[in-house]
């Protein structure tokens, strides 16, 4: 039976069933295809971009959060009220069942998920970079997965170390002791999430951190060379240089991560001397780096915490989700200890991946 014969209603449940990117070819093939699309449009909207780019109450959230940040009136208050503020107006969109969405508001969400969606399309090469031979598209309920955790990263990025931050203004900066205290301020946002999605978090930051170090700054000699007040060019003086250089580039690729998950791409998508130019050259570097792990300022530190306080046990790992990041990025003394050894190798081993399930 041709296409062009089927009714108004079937044509109409075809449009619910397709991806937004699909609704829209399918309503350019003809004329009549078209009307129908124009007089079922917002139905048609809500339910593609659903299909599209769920979950929905994530999607929703980092609207709201980068509306707070980022509207026509700037945020005023204090990085401990946008918390506040945030889990408040969080909390009607976990409960709801049924959510009201306009035309612009349907436009923001189809902004931001199409970035989560090229998130879904690099995984694979990210995650069997080298395991090549098990490479494969993700699944449906794995692509959702690792678009929540694109959309969680983005309300953490967005909250701590966005431009339009609090903790980013010249006059809020605050001394260090302060900085270590705002630690409950990032457990608070990140204890408005479950314990298995912050795994799938630290599943991304994990490959986002991969990226930086092997794809995008192989190399430390990105960073341009520290002057020393030493003339004498003994190997000492080449040792500490070289020590200090690479100290630096690892605080560069921490400085790196808090850029959110649009600001990643961007870096992606500029040409290797633009890449170099553009961080050499920016505010986020020319600011003194290293002192985020120590601050706590990091999502892999907030991370950690959550992991602490939600995951560890006295007597071990246990059976809670995987946390990938944790393992490259952070010492081995602050895992437990079991038969007097770390057990850091036996946790990472044969654990499974928190969004493909694979080991």
């Amino acid at each position: 039976m041709s296409f062009t014969k089927l009714s108004v209603e079937i044509i109409q449940i075809i449009f619910l069933h397709t991806t937004l990117p699909d609704a829209h070819y399918l309503a350019q093939t003809s004329k009549s295809n078209h009307q129908i699309f124009l007089g079922h449009r917002l139905p048609i909207l809500r339910q593609t971009i659903y299909n599209t780019y769920a979950p929905i109450p994530e999607l929703l959230k980092l609207s709201l959060s980068n509306d707070l940040l980022s509207g026509p009136i700037p945020y005023s208050g204090s990085q401990e009220d946008l918390v506040a503020t945030l889990i408040k107006q969080f909390e009607p969109i976990n409960s709801s069942t049924e959510l009201d969405l306009d035309i612009d508001l349907l436009k923001k969400l189809a902004r931001y998920g199409k970035v989560a969606e090229r998130w879904v399309q690099i995984y694979p090469s990210l995650r069997w970079r080298f395991k090549t031979h098990k490479r494969r598209s993700l699944r449906e309920d794995e692509k959702e997965k690792l678009r929540r955790a694109v959309y969680i990263y983005w309300v953490y990025a967005d909250t701590f170390h966005g431009k339009d931050s609090p903790r980013n203004r010249p006059q809020d900066r605050s001394p260090f002791f302060q900085f270590v205290a705002s630690r409950d301020t990032e457990n608070r946002l990140l204890d408005h999430w479950s314990v298995e999605e912050l795994s799938q978090v630290s599943d991304l930051a994990f490959h986002i951190e991969k990226l930086l170090k092997m794809d995008l700054f192989p190399s430390e000699k990105v960073m341009p060379p520290q002057p020393t007040a030493s003339t004498e060019d003994t190997e000492l003086v080449k040792w500490v240089q070289i020590d200090l250089q690479k100290s630096r580039y690892l605080s560069l690729i921490d400085r790196l991560q808090e850029l959110d998950p649009k600001g990643i791409f961007d870096l992606m998508d500029a040409s290797p001397e633009k890449r170099l130019e553009l961080v050499r050259n920016s505010e986020l570097i020319r600011s003194f780096v290293g002192l985020g792990n120590w601050m706590g300022g990091t999502l892999n530190a907030s991370l950690h915490r959550a992991w602490r306080n939600r995951v560890h046990t006295p007597l071990g790992i246990g059976d809670g989700p995987y946390f990938p990041s944790l393992v490259s990025t952070l010492e081995l003394h602050v895992y437990p200890y079991k038969d007097g050894e770390s057990n850091i190798e036996t946790w990472s081993n044969g654990r499974k991946c928190p969004i493909t399930g694979w080991k």
